[in-house]
């Protein structure tokens, strides 16, 4: 036996909002299981249940008021009350409302009416919908975010594709995301939207990954996507110094490209000509790399001026060294 009903409980006071709770007994009503909410706490009205049992467990729909209008939402249990898959918004039609949700299965597939006020002219005259609603959630998944603009500095977006996604109820309406900074915890990106995701204001020294999932126009979610690969935001190279400058030989041999960040990056120093003198690689764990003076051929460079450019996967930074005998 299975039992839904409206409780006022979590509003005390209030004679109108309530919620809905399900309790079962499998001993012809001796017993009854501990009540279960299953309507989220809003604040507004949630109400008129309707069950159905078929084969995939159970089935309930309800008028719900949480947005100012009457919606209908459903849930379901495949193992008969032990959990509940997340709820899912059936109606969607703003600023009409839909109430009074009645369903019958036939063969697994559910068939819904209800009340619904979308044609009446602005007045309370309802008409009778209905829709053959498959539960069954959309398969597949976005495919994995890609990076698209990283600007070395703070700034990241991502974007990504519908993927392998499928919903026999409806198309695919937005996007929602999920941030996963290292070191650090996951957290639901703010707000939903299209196949892109911009980050402003990135932390120095933090891995960013996301993920995201693909919400169809009745409010049902595909999978997660993969995580991205991690985006690690260094010290820009605006940050980087190069010293001595100028450099005075029987002083000091060496001029050291500091403050470089951990990204693999080449250093390559030219002439005034324009002629390249000595090309550098940075491909280790540091953030620093020097040049002994020397050209291409191992011969210390003359008295002169020199130009670098610094260049990694993301940005550059060009400069000057004066080179004094």
């Amino acid at each position: 036996m299975h039992l839904f009903y409206i409780d006022s409980r979590d509003y005390s006071g209030s004679s109108w909002a309530s919620e809905i709770y399900y309790s079962k007994s499998t001993d012809d009503g001796s017993f009854w299981t501990q009540p279960i909410r299953i309507t989220d706490i809003d604040g507004f009205y949630s109400g008129s249940p309707n069950l159905v049992i078929d084969s995939n467990g159970l089935h309930v729909f309800w008028t719900d008021y949480r947005y100012g209008y009457t919606y209908i939402y459903y849930r379901n249990s495949v193992d008969y009350g032990v959990t509940w898959e997340p709820e899912q918004r059936i109606t969607y039609y703003f600023p009409w409302g839909s109430s009074g949700p009645r369903a019958v299965s036939v063969n697994n597939v559910l068939h819904l009416v209800w009340e619904d006020t979308r044609n009446s002219g602005g007045d309370v005259t309802e008409q009778i919908f209905y829709k053959k609603y498959d539960p069954t959630p959309p398969t597949g998944k976005p495919t994995t975010p890609n990076i698209e603009i990283y600007d070395g500095e703070s700034k990241i977006r991502w974007s990504w594709t519908k993927g392998n996604v499928y919903d026999a109820e409806s198309e695919f309406v937005a996007y929602s995301a999920q941030i996963w900074e290292t070191p650090g915890v996951i957290e639901d990106v703010e707000g939903e939207g299209g196949n892109g995701i911009t980050l402003t204001e990135a932390d120095l020294n933090v891995s960013y990954r996301i993920r995201v999932r693909a919400k169809t126009e009745t409010y049902r979610y595909t999978d997660w996507s993969d995580w991205s690969e991690a985006v690690n935001i260094q010290q820009p190279l605006s940050k980087v110094r190069v010293y001595p400058n100028p450099l005075k030989y029987n002083l000091n041999n060496i001029v050291t490209f500091d403050d470089l960040s951990n990204d693999y990056a080449t250093i390559k120093v030219y002439n005034i000509a324009g002629e390249l003198v000595r090309e550098l690689i940075k491909n280790t764990n540091t953030d620093y790399v020097q040049w002994d003076m020397k050209n291409e051929q191992g011969e210390q460079v003359s008295s002169n001026m020199y130009l670098y450019f610094i260049k990694n996967q993301y940005r550059s930074k060009t400069g000057k060294i004066a080179v004094i005998h």
